[in-house]
């Protein structure tokens, strides 16, 4: 029998559990904010690792 090294539930489970964190107590505006930042933090990243696969430019000269 194999034992599990990933479990994409509990995964899904944690980002719950820190999302909720969090935004415990927070105003809808707080909460706006928070999504805000999160999606800029993400469109970053994406850049990023776009720039990191692309394939090096060559020159044709």
């Amino acid at each position: 029998m194999k034992t599990k090294t990933f479990d994409c539930v509990e995964m899904k489970r944690e980002g719950g559990r820190r999302i909720y964190e969090a935004l415990k107590g927070k105003s809808p505006e707080e909460q706006w904010q928070y999504w805000q930042a999160r999606n800029e933090d993400m469109r970053r990243w994406l850049e990023q690792r776009k720039k990191d696969a692309a394939p090096p430019k060559v020159n044709s000269d």
